[in-house]
């Protein structure tokens, strides 16, 4: 089973996103933005996504989804460096993402990155900066 990542580039990408959002119990599907970065099965079906959620003041990244039928965190870590590489190609230096309670990228932020806090904590919303850093060369030369 192949997995191919995109960008999500029109209506029926992004209502395909929100479905599976709906599917995986996101009760609040707020709306999703550019850039969202879907994973698609071989059968097209999409079985990832990390998104971008439209805010006034800030970029907002997430949700991160996965279809829950098995575990997919190869999938998950692809979606994250496909969204850092598409914010870094748009020029942005940090986003915002969020985790809420106790869920699996609460545990992965702690586990992996135990010096990164919370710049704001809202019930169980805790808000994190990530900032993005310059990609290094393939070949490990400079350019």
């Amino acid at each position: 089973m192949t997995t191919r990542y995109r960008l999500a580039n029109d209506a029926t990408d992004y209502t395909l996103c929100r479905e599976l959002l709906a599917a995986e119990g996101f009760t609040e599907v707020a709306d999703i933005a550019f850039p969202t970065v879907m994973a698609v099965d071989d059968d097209g079906e999409v079985i990832g996504a990390m998104a971008t959620t439209p805010h006034d003041d800030m970029v907002l990244a997430g949700p991160l989804v996965l279809r829950h039928d098995k575990r997919r965190p190869f999938t998950a870590k692809q979606l994250i460096q496909l969204y850092e590489t598409t914010m870094r190609g748009l020029g942005i230096k940090s986003f915002i993402f969020q985790t809420i309670g106790d869920n699996m990228i609460w545990q992965a932020v702690n586990r992996y990155f135990p010096d990164l806090k919370p710049y704001a904590i809202e019930g169980e919303n805790r808000f994190y900066v990530w900032p993005l850093r310059a990609e290094e060369p393939l070949n490990g030369q400079s350019t």
